[in-house]
């Protein structure tokens, strides 16, 4: 497959634009013979700022989506190459006590690795040139490896589902302020808004239930939690995967979705709902007021982008590697050298 690039350009209003292509210098062409996306058009794009190089053109779009997601705080640190900064300005970052292995299997998969680094100062100040030709254009940008969807172009190999297909849903329990205190482990919303996976120490309340409530109520390993309701739109239908085996509880702000096969990874699962392209899909259902609020039948209907199984495996692992801030780009290198695998799997899904 093409080589691809991730970028991230500076518009005229401070604004940062993220992208992918498979042709940079012809991309940057024209962004800036406004040819480019929505956004540059709208806002002149003035420098570029940031890129990466990738192997794969399915990696760069990856990445792509990954640091869309991103704060700006996040974006520039990023930028400026301060990545142990990266991990302190993550909603979701928490450390994942068991790092995703490799293993045998998986070293098939191999792929080179190359270099990703900030910009120096001297490629900053470079402003963007003017274009050559359309049918060139056309041509860079042909989607080669790609398919059309409803929510935009994804790789061939990836299916698009509704959530629906892959998950039975439910609300939580509510209960009286007597029956709080004690008994199982409760899950709130705000462990849901706040964490992009939970373990069962991660869970502070606790709730007394019957058998029968335990039964139908309860939370196991690799179930996905959605927050169902909130006063600020953008946090609706937040969610956190549930990575342990004792089994708690969850309360009626929150929707459980069980998986109805194996076809997630359950680590794929911390990200794949904070990507941008599923995060419009879930605000835009959200329905209220004064408090956003999100069904399961809205649930039912989102449309989740699904890569095959093993890439879903390379995609956690290298999401968790990002969000942990623990490897420089060197020691990635090093990493990738010796394992054969998940080289330059830089995504977000976030």
């Amino acid at each position: 497959m093409t080589k691809g690039y991730t970028y991230i350009l500076e518009c005229s209003d401070g604004s940062y634009y993220t992208g992918s292509t498979k042709d940079l210098e012809l991309r940057l062409q024209q962004h800036q013979n406004g040819e480019g996306a929505n956004h540059t058009r709208k806002h002149l794009p003035v420098k570029l700022v940031y890129f990466e190089e990738f192997d794969r053109i399915d990696d760069a779009f990856y990445r792509e989506k990954q640091i869309q997601g991103w704060s700006r705080k996040k974006k520039e640190a990023l930028i400026n190459g301060d990545f142990d900064k990266l991990s302190h300005l993550s909603r979701n970052y928490t450390e994942y006590r068991k790092a995703a292995s490799t293993s045998s299997a998986s070293a098939s998969a191999t792929r080179s690795y190359n270099t990703t680094r900030p910009l120096s100062q001297e490629e900053r100040s470079l402003s963007l040139s003017k274009g050559e030709t359309k049918q060139r254009a056309e041509l860079a940008e042909g989607k080669e490896g790609y398919k059309k969807t409803k929510i935009g172009w994804i790789p061939e190999e990836w299916e698009l589902v509704k959530l629906g297909e892959k998950f039975e849903f439910k609300n939580g329990i509510n209960a009286d302020k007597s029956a709080y205190g004690t008994g199982v482990r409760f899950v709130n919303v705000m462990e849901v808004v706040n964490n992009n996976y939970i373990t069962h120490n991660d869970i502070p309340g606790s709730l007394v239930v019957t058998k029968s409530q335990l039964m139908t109520y309860k939370v196991s390993r690799g179930d996905v939690l959605f927050n169902r309701t909130s006063e600020i739109p953008e946090e609706i239908g937040l969610t956190a995967v549930y990575l342990d085996d004792a089994n708690p509880v969850f309360g009626g702000f929150v929707i459980r979705g069980t998986s109805k096969d194996n076809s997630l990874y359950e680590l794929f699962k911390k990200d794949c709902f904070n990507s941008s392209i599923l995060r419009k899909q879930i605000i835009v259902r959200g329905q209220g007021a004064v408090r956003a609020n999100i069904g399961q039948k809205d649930l039912q209907s989102v449309l989740l982008p699904l890569p095959p199984l093993p890439e879903q495996q390379k995609i956690a692992q290298i999401l968790s590697t990002w969000d942990k801030g623990i490897m420089s780009c060197e020691l990635l290198i090093s990493l990738g050298k010796k394992t054969h695998v998940f080289k330059n799997r830089r995504v977000e899904y976030r």
